[in-house]
C-alpha cells in the first residue's frame, strides 16, 4: 500500500539518484516521498531543505485541523 510504495521509491532513489542541486537533491527526495504518500506539497522554488520541510509540515498540519 502507501508505505510499501514509499519504501520502493526510497530504494529507487538509493540506486539511481545522483546528487544534483535542484534536480536530484534532498528536497527533491522529500518531495517525491511526500507525493507518493499523498501529502500536500509546497512549491519547491529554491527553498533550503529546512524551509521546505517546515512548509510541508505546515501545509499538512493545517489540512488536518481544517
Amino acid at each position: 500500500s502507501v508505505y510499501k510504495r514509499s519504501l520502493a521509491l526510497r530504494d529507487e532513489w538509493k540506486k539511481n539518484a545522483k546528487f544534483q542541486v535542484y534536480a536530484s537533491d534532498c528536497v527533491n527526495f522529500i518531495d517525491a516521498i511526500a507525493a507518493s504518500v499523498g501529502l500536500r506539497r509546497p512549491d519547491r522554488a529554491r527553498l533550503f531543505p529546512q524551509d521546505y520541510v517546515n512548509r510541508l509540515r505546515d501545509l499538512n498540519t493545517a489540512a488536518k485541523t481544517n
